[in-house]
């Protein structure tokens, strides 16, 4: 079964390499402000992009479908870069986590009060995604 936990940051003016630079990490997508819109395959869309987003990929594989000790470890991977999240939200920006469950079997687990609380600290939202049949990463 795999899982992904993302970062997605959007941001009404700052370039992605700027967020990426910002917050330490490598974007595994990223669209700027005012560029075409376009699918993952490349494909042109209509219109625009009104802000810049920026999206850092971890994928994790589970056997037992649980979760919660893989969102531990990004979560404290998170507070070591809480201050460049709260600049980043502090000059507009939307930071959410999400956790993608990517439809490849039985998922469950709980996740603490503590470490919903650690989450919300870094100033986050907290995003869910679930799909019913297998999707390509």
């Amino acid at each position: 079964m795999r899982i992904l936990l993302q970062l997605f940051v959007v941001h009404p003016s700052l370039s992605p390499e700027q967020i990426g630079n910002e917050l330490g990490l490598q974007a595994r997508f990223q669209q700027h402000v005012g560029e075409k819109h376009q699918t993952l395959r490349g494909d042109t869309l209509p219109g625009r992009y009104a802000d810049s987003r920026w999206r850092y990929v971890e994928q994790h594989s589970s056997q037992t479908g649980h979760f919660a000790e893989e969102m531990r470890r990004f979560v404290g991977m998170l507070e070591n870069r809480r201050d460049a999240i709260l600049r980043l939200i502090g000059s507009g920006a939307t930071v959410t986590v999400i956790l993608a469950l990517l439809g490849d079997g039985a998922y469950g687990d709980s996740l603490s009060p503590d470490l919903l609380r650690r989450l919300a600290d870094c100033g986050v939202d907290f995003g869910i995604e679930a799909y019913d049949t297998p999707q390509g990463t």
